[in-house]
């Protein structure tokens, strides 16, 4: 989460807006990996303690940043969203995939971004960095810390766990919408693009994460 972060900032400096760019969204990655059956169940494990540390961790950081402006409603909301995942680490969470797949997920998104979205925004300086800062960043820095990491022995990586899956997944953590959209409406005066850069987020993380993963889990 951390180089998601940087990028964001090298891109565009001066912006509190590197906030948005860290969290990831398991109920967007777990409906992302409905669509692929054969996919290790521990890469599900993996992303799934991930999104819950980059969730914890955003909001612990949006306390330092923003402690003034949160209220307890939208603390709650954003800790509610973190719990559930928690809630269900295994087989559960195999059942809210199908649902939220099938319909909480596109709900959300719809309601979220609806159709007031234009090509101007889209096109427009933040949400570009904010789609390369989650793509890119998540990318990098959770392949390539775990490498290094499982090299220099500061962590064990899962022997059901290639590299090439963890880059996989990493590629599927660049989708975040519910605690990144909460993250945006208090670092950023321009929410349409942060939501923007998002959507576009959402969509080159799932469509390039998956293909990835169905070529190597073949």
């Amino acid at each position: 989460m951390v180089v998601p972060a940087v990028i964001y900032s090298l891109l565009s400096p001066g912006s509190r807006e590197w906030v948005v760019a860290m969290p990831t969204d398991i109920a967007l990655v777990l409906a992302v990996l409905a669509f692929t059956p054969k996919a290790p169940p521990a890469l599900r494990i993996f992303l799934l303690t991930l999104a819950v540390a980059d969730d914890l961790f955003s909001i612990v950081v949006l306390g330092l940043l923003f402690g003034g402006e949160l209220s307890i409603d939208k603390i709650a909301y954003s800790l509610g969203a973190v719990a559930l995942g928690l809630a269900f680490p295994r087989k559960p969470s195999q059942i809210l995939q199908g649902v939220s797949s099938l319909l909480i997920v596109p709900l959300y998104i719809f309601l979220n971004f609806g159709f007031a979205l234009t090509l101007r925004d889209l096109t427009s300086t933040p949400s570009i960095s904010l789609a390369i800062a989650r793509v890119v960043g998540k990318v990098l820095g959770i392949s390539v810390f775990l490498y290094f990491a499982t090299k220099l022995h500061l962590a064990i990586k899962s022997e059901k766990l290639s590299f090439k899956d963890i880059s996989a997944g990493a590629l599927l953590a660049g989708n975040g919408l519910t605690v990144a959209l909460f993250m945006a409406e208090l670092a950023s005066d321009q929410i349409e693009l942060m939501k923007s850069g998002l959507l576009m987020a959402i969509i080159l993380s799932s469509l390039v994460g998956t293909i990835f993963l169905r070529r190597i889990s073949r």
